[in-house]
């Protein structure tokens, strides 16, 4: 199963929409995927493991979304981490400030499993010793559907 070696880490303040994405990433063939409820959470576990890829909320208490990818691209033993924002804001100049700090997608909630799980495979098969880079197509995803 090629999904079964990724490492995910799903960060969102809100429990049901992390339970949501893991059971329908797990349906997709995801095993190793980490949660955290916010920025500082997720700054804890990546001092600690190495995900294949994080999937990033932005509004979150304590430390926001904004804030952990800034931090993300500071660490040099970070920056090269596949980054997916996701949020209900579709700011132009929000998701370009994500964009100039090199996210591998937007996701505009809601959004489908589908959305997610395409965004992941192309960090999947795009990080072999890459630099992260700004998004590319799918650009920003804004499925309406299942997600919320």
């Amino acid at each position: 199963m090629r999904n079964a070696k990724a490492k995910i880490l799903l960060v969102d303040d809100q429990a049901p929409l992390r339970q949501v994405l893991r059971a329908g990433l797990r349906a997709l063939g995801y095993r190793d995927i980490q949660e955290a409820e916010d920025g500082l959470e997720a700054l804890d576990i990546l001092s600690r493991t190495r995900p294949s890829v994080v999937v990033l909320d932005s509004l979150m208490p304590r430390l926001d979304g904004l804030g952990v990818l800034r931090a993300i691209r500071a660490d040099p033993e970070l920056v090269k981490l596949p980054v997916i924002m996701m949020s209900a804001m579709s700011d132009t100049r929000y998701v370009g400030e994500c964009t100039s700090l090199g996210i591998a997608g937007f996701l505009i909630k809601p959004f489908t499993i589908e959305a997610l799980a395409s965004r992941i495979a192309w960090c999947l098969q795009d990080t072999r010793g890459k630099s992260a880079k700004p998004a590319e197509s799918p650009r920003a995803v804004g499925d309406r559907a299942n997600v919320a």
